[in-house]
């Protein structure tokens, strides 16, 4: 074992300083190797409150996403303007030629299966963990190589390479990220010139008030509302935390369309959801300068 402290600089914490733990033990599988293991504490950091407050953030985020979840799928697929913008992002892809489609911001999968039963490769990616185990247990059966589930940031997707893509559809999850703006260039930077993007998000007249009022008012319609009254607290609980008029980071869906036409996108459909509180676009990618967008 050998210690020792290194200084660094980050660019969200400024000077950090770490005191490293090196551990060296024999490899389980071969008696000539051993396994190199290097543990890093903060020992110490020059913007504290900074760290902290980014920290408050993240797990409050992550409790939010974590309690959702626990409801997600029990109200919103009842929601007539839910169930318009799922079949409206597999409907795009209909009839394509099968091939890969990112679903940037997947959450439980709704639009993800849809897609698999096309006949198309998958990657989901979210960064809830809750969210995507609602997804895992609804794809457990599907063939190797067809579907791939990935938690991550939408904001930084450096492992996938320029035109990585066939599609890429993005359904109310812009809204709600840290950066939408890194998260929506890099959905233009994978996708494939002639690509379909497909995203649907919130305008700036949103409106969550009246939106919650017409959801209570469709499950109580259908007879369901005393059953999901649990469930139902939890959603509109939720989305009143994650009100995207009410964000810091704000990114409408007049922006996106900017950002697209800007970026060698040719727009090719637009229309409303959510009762006039969001729409839908959808875009082809024309050539090769959407690759260099980046948007922070």
């Amino acid at each position: 074992m050998a210690e020792g402290e290194a200084d660094c600089r980050s660019d969200d914490c400024g000077f950090v300083r770490l005191r490293l733990t090196l551990l060296c033990l024999p490899q389980r599988s071969s008696i000539d190797s051993v396994e190199r293991t290097v543990y890093a504490e903060i020992r110490s950091w020059g913007e504290d409150s900074l760290f902290r407050q980014r920290l408050r953030l993240a797990l409050e985020s992550h409790l939010i996403w974590e309690t959702y979840a626990l409801s997600y799928d029990q109200v919103l697929p009842r929601l007539d303007f839910y169930q318009e913008v799922v079949e409206r992002h597999s409907r795009a892809f209909r009839d394509a030629a099968r091939g890969s489609i990112l679903d940037l911001g997947a959450g439980t999968g709704n639009v993800t299966i849809r897609l698999l039963e096309q006949g198309h490769r998958v990657t989901a990616l979210d960064i809830s963990r809750a969210m995507l185990d609602r997804l895992l247990s609804k794809v457990d059966r599907q063939p190797d190589g067809v579907v791939s589930i990935v938690r991550h940031d939408a904001a930084d997707l450096v492992q996938w390479t320029s035109a990585s893509f066939d599609g890429v559809t993005i359904l109310l999850a812009l809204f709600d990220m840290a950066n939408p703006a890194a998260a929506l260039g890099e959905a233009m930077r994978v996708l494939r010139p002639g690509g379909m993007l497909v995203v649907t998000e919130p305008k700036r007249t949103f409106d969550l008030s009246s939106l919650l009022r017409y959801a209570e008012r469709c499950l109580r319609e259908q007879g369901a509302y005393d059953a999901l009254q649990e469930h139902w607290a939890r959603v509109s609980k939720v989305n009143r935390k994650i009100d995207p008029s009410a964000r810091r980071e704000r990114i409408f869906i007049e922006d996106i369309r900017e950002r697209l036409e800007l970026s060698g996108f040719s727009i090719t459909r637009e229309e409303d959801s959510h009762h006039g509180n969001c729409a839908t676009v959808w875009a082809v990618r024309n050539s090769a300068r959407g690759a260099t967008v980046g948007g922070r």
